[in-house]
């Protein structure tokens, strides 16, 4: 898509009723709220998930169990942090596109994306991580795992500059 039929699509978003509703009243803050909240517990999620492939918390519990239990509840976070920050996006389009934060912010939720997917690609989660591995040799999973814990934070950093770079 061309830029000016980007502008053009933007300009026709920032002028409907919906982006007018968000942006004019309480809806704003509320989706604000929301997406907060749920970045909260999408990156408590995955820390958690994080450290545990890194072997450095919740020891005492196989990965797979920490894996099985708290990925459903990271998608979930992630799902209700698209749908909020889309809602926060329709306010503004044209100003959030042209943002720097907010495109560094797009980069670094893809690389997130590709850095799972390369997980998941690489490792078998049933076998990842047998707890027969060496104790001090750091594998893949765990560098993935370290760098999955400085996108997100990045990721979060990212998002509130958004909002002090015009």
């Amino acid at each position: 898509m061309k830029p000016e039929n980007l502008n053009q699509l933007w300009d026709w978003i920032q002028n409907t009723e919906l982006s007018f509703q968000i942006g004019a009243t309480w809806v704003f803050p509320l989706l604000e709220s929301i997406h907060v909240l749920s970045v909260v517990f999408l990156f408590s999620s995955i820390l958690i998930v994080d450290l545990r492939i890194m072997r450095v918390s919740a020891l005492n519990y196989p990965i797979q169990l920490v894996y099985k239990e708290l990925v459903p509840w990271s998608w979930a976070a992630f799902a209700i942090s698209c749908m909020s920050g889309l809602g926060l996006f329709i306010s503004r389009p044209g100003a959030y596109a042209e943002n720097p934060a907010f495109q560094i912010k797009m980069c670094l939720l893809l690389l997130a994306g590709v850095n799972l997917a390369l997980f998941k690609l690489k490792s078998s989660n049933d076998k990842a991580h047998a707890e027969d591995v060496n104790q001090y040799a750091f594998s893949r999973e765990e560098y993935q795992a370290c760098l999955s814990v400085l996108i997100w934070a990045s990721v979060i950093f990212a998002g509130r500059w958004i909002g002090h770079i015009n």
